[in-house]
C-alpha cells in the first residue's frame, strides 16, 4: 500500500496549485501523543486551542485560533494506537484554515492584520499543511523497516520556509550478514499559477555483501563486498548553486565539479564498488555531472581498480557527499 501511495502523490501533485502565498502552519506537527487511541494534543505558545476537541478512537479534531485566522487540525492514527507520531505505524496531521465570515471583513477588507491583500472568496484562504508518516516494521519476509513520510504546503501554508511536497522515503533489510538499503527523498515548490518553480530529488542505494544471497557465491566467504549508487538533481528554486565544502579531484582524479549556476537545472551521478575476485579485492567508481538545461554531454569520470570510497568531487549543493561504508581495499580513503 505504501509504494502505491508514492506513485498516486507523484502523479498528483503538481496539479495541488497554491493559491496566494500567506503563512506556515500555526503551530508545529506532531504536539500530541495517543494513548490506547484517545489522543491528547498540546496548546503551543502564541495560539489558543478549543478546550473541547471532537474525539474518537484514532481521531482528534480542534479549532486553533491564531492571529494570522482560524484553523481545524485533525489528528488521526490507527485506532488503538499508544505513542508519539515518530513511534507510529500510521499518522496524518493536518491544518486546514476556515473560510471567513461577514465578522472577519469590514466592507469586503479582511481584519486580520498583516492580510490586507485578501480577498473573501474562498479561493483565497484554500490550502492545507498535512504530515503523513507510514512505517511498516514486517511488511515482507527479510525485509526490514519501510518508513514514508510525506509533507504538503499548499494555499496560506505555502510560504518561503515550506516546501509544497515533499517526500521521505526509506527501506533495509534485516537479515544476518547481508544488508541493502533504498532511499528516496522528492521535493517540489509550485506557484500560485500552478506552475512548477523548483525541483530537487535524490536516489540512493547501498548494498553490502549481497552475494551471500547467492548459496554458491555464499561458500566463497569473501565479504566486505559493497555497492553504492546516488543520483541527485537540484533545478529552479531548489538549486542553490555552488556551495562549497565538498571535495574536488583526488586519488588521482582530474574530475571538477561545473560552474553551477542558482536556478538552473544541474545533476551529479555517482557508482562506487568493492568487489572480491580469485586476486583479491578491488575497487571501482564513476561520476557525472551533467547541466539539463543544455545539450552538451555530461561529464565521466571513472575507474576500473583502486578507485576511492565517495565520489571524485562533490559540492554541498546536493547535499550532503554519499561515502561507502568503510576505506576501500586499495587504500584511496574515503
Amino acid at each position: 500500500m505504501a509504494k502505491r501511495l508514492v506513485v498516486t502523490l507523484l502523479g498528483t501533485m503538481t496539479a495541488a496549485a497554491p493559491m496566494t502565498v500567506f503563512t506556515a502552519a500555526p503551530m508545529p506537527f506532531d504536539q500530541w501523543s495517543v494513548n490506547n487511541g484517545t489522543i491528547t494534543a498540546q496548546c503551543t505558545t502564541g495560539v489558543t486551542c478549543s478546550t473541547s476537541p471532537l474525539q474518537a478512537p484514532g481521531m482528534l479534531q480542534r479549532e486553533i485560533n491564531a492571529s494570522d485566522g482560524k484553523f481545524i487540525q485533525s489528528v488521526i492514527t490507527n485506532a488503538n494506537a499508544t505513542g508519539t507520531a515518530s513511534t507510529l505505524s500510521f499518522s496524518s496531521e493536518s491544518f486546514v484554515r476556515q473560510g471567513w465570515t461577514s465578522a472577519d471583513s469590514v466592507n469586503g477588507t479582511p481584519t486580520v492584520p498583516g492580510e490586507s491583500n485578501l480577498i473573501t472568496s474562498a479561493g483565497s484562504v484554500s490550502g492545507i499543511a498535512l504530515k503523513q508518516t507510514i512505517t511498516d516494521g514486517a511488511a515482507l519476509v527479510n525485509q526490514g523497516p519501510f518508513n514514508l513520510t510525506t509533507l504538503i504546503h499548499t494555499g496560506w501554508a505555502d510560504d518561503s520556509t515550506n516546501r509544497t511536497v515533499e517526500i521521505k522515503q526509506h527501506n533495509d533489510s534485516n537479515l544476518p550478514g547481508v544488508q541493502w538499503a533504498n532511499d528516496f527523498w522528492f521535493a517540489q515548490n509550485v506557484n500560485a499559477a500552478g506552475n512548477q518553480t523548483g525541483v530537487a530529488w535524490d536516489i540512493g542505494q547501498l548494498g553490502i555483501n549481497l552475494r551471500f544471497y547467492d548459496p554458491l557465491k555464499a561458500v566463497e566467504n569473501m565479504p566486505n563486498d559493497v555497492m553504492r549508487f546516488d543520483r541527485r538533481r537540484r533545478a529552479g528554486d531548489l538549486n542553490p548553486g555552488r556551495l562549497g565544502g565538498g571535495v574536488t579531484g583526488g586519488s588521482g582524479s582530474t574530475s571538477t565539479i561545473p560552474a553551477f549556476t542558482a536556478g538552473g537545472d544541474a545533476q551529479v551521478t555517482w557508482f562506487g564498488q568493492y568487489y572480491t575476485g580469485a586476486e583479491g579485492q578491488t575497487s571501482m567508481g564513476y561520476q557525472s555531472y551533467d547541466n539539463l538545461n543544455d545539450t552538451v554531454p555530461g561529464t565521466r569520470t571513472w575507474n576500473k581498480e583502486d578507485a576511492p570510497g565517495r565520489p571524485y568531487s562533490w559540492d554541498n549543493m546536493f547535499g550532503v557527499m554519499p561515502t561507502m561504508p568503510f576505506p576501500p581495499p586499495s587504500g584511496g580513503g574515503n
